[in-house]
């Protein structure tokens, strides 16, 4: 029973190690993020108002009912 144990647990500790010659690897990085330029006139996602994005008429009068 313990050497089945101590079987298990070298072997997950063992499995946990990183090699003395591991290096990063190299990623590419732009400079700028996605949207960031000011002349882009498309709205984004994460500024518009949820019930806006699903488009239901029936949910956007309940919307503005609850908000009157």
């Amino acid at each position: 029973m313990y050497g089945l144990l101590a079987i298990a647990l070298s072997i997950l500790v063992s499995a946990c190690a990183v090699g003395p010659d591991f290096s990063r690897p190299d990623v590419p990085v732009t400079d700028s993020f996605r949207m960031m330029k000011e002349d882009d006139h498309l709205p984004s996602i994460a500024n518009l108002p949820w019930w806006d994005l699903l488009k239901d008429p029936v949910l956007q009068q309940l919307i503005h009912v609850l908000q009157d």
